[in-house]
């Protein structure tokens, strides 16, 4: 009886912290209507900094080049557009494994280029979580915090 309980604990964890299939396509369907169009995108980039500076303030540093201390900065904006491309360049391969995997490749290179420490992953990942349901009226925390985990897992450069 216990190796079945064991059993059915390890799959359950295992099926709870991949990021699924479906939880893959809610994902996609609703990065697609929370990241809308045009400005929408450069709001939800600034919410969501905002949202990271409130936990990691001494992040800020990390971005003096493009002007962190200032969000509504042009160099800010510009950079946080990047940073949402990005994320929105992953959610969109998320069904397309193998081109995923080289995209994190180059982001995980980039990062470590630039001593991102892994906590700041974590940070990204509460933001979004914290910023999302504001932009949709059905925000699936589940599915989310998987696929994030499993796209942060891939690109931290384990400082």
């Amino acid at each position: 009886m216990l190796k079945v309980v064991l059993a059915l604990s390890g799959l359950l964890a295992l099926v709870s912290a991949d990021c699924s299939g479906i939880e893959r396509q809610v994902v996609k369907a609703q990065w697609a209507s929370a990241y809308g169009l045009g400005v929408d995108r450069e709001n939800i980039g600034i919410e969501v900094w905002e949202a990271v500076f409130e936990q990691e303030p001494e992040a800020r540093a990390l971005f003096e080049r493009v002007n962190g201390n200032d969000l509504y900065s042009k160099q800010f904006k510009a950079h946080s557009v990047r940073v949402t491309t990005g994320i929105d360049m992953c959610v969109g391969l998320l069904d397309d494994p193998a081109t995923l995997q080289a995209q994190l490749a180059h982001l995980k290179a980039q990062h470590i280029e630039r001593k991102i420490p892994d906590n700041y992953f974590e940070a990204m990942k509460n933001a979004l979580i914290k910023v999302l349901p504001r932009h949709l009226s059905c925000f699936n925390q589940h599915a989310w915090s998987n696929c994030l985990d499993e796209l942060n897992n891939a690109i931290k450069g384990g400082e």
